[in-house]
């Protein structure tokens, strides 16, 4: 099984920093959650120095239309 690094840049609308404490990381300046499971990771984590990783999103504001 290949080790999937995480990604040098940020996914689009991943948290930045402050990440929120105890139940996120900060990992190359961006908010990451760890996973109970240990490396080798399965596709939908991401690895890091033996440990896997779920990318965390910021919260989106939810979509609002006019007369509601």
């Amino acid at each position: 099984m290949l080790a999937r690094p995480l990604p040098r840049e940020p996914f689009k609308g991943q948290k930045r920093p402050p990440c929120t404490r105890y139940t996120e990381v900060e990992l190359v300046d961006t908010c990451w959650m760890p996973h109970e499971l240990k490396a080798p990771c399965p596709n939908a984590l991401f690895e890091h120095q033996g440990k896997c990783y779920a990318p965390v999103f910021s919260a989106q504001a939810p979509p609002q239309s006019p007369g509601q």
